[in-house]
């Protein structure tokens, strides 16, 4: 896989899991409790970015 297809493929794939850990934090947890769900899911995605980020630059370019 060159890197081109795998930065677009991670993009969305990220964003996916983005959407679907703030719907989950929405209907999963208290109303009370949401906030603290996107703020973990936002961290999630944050960390995730940064991993796809490091291993990204550790491609060669083709």
């Amino acid at each position: 896989m060159n890197k081109r297809n795998f930065e677009i493929i991670a993009s969305v794939a990220s964003v996916a899991i983005l959407i679907a850990l703030m719907a989950a934090s929405k209907y999963v947890l208290p109303a009370g409790g949401a906030g603290y769900g996107r703020t973990a899911a936002l961290l999630i995605f944050m960390a995730l970015m940064s991993i796809l980020g490091f291993k990204l630059a550790e491609m060669p370019e083709k």
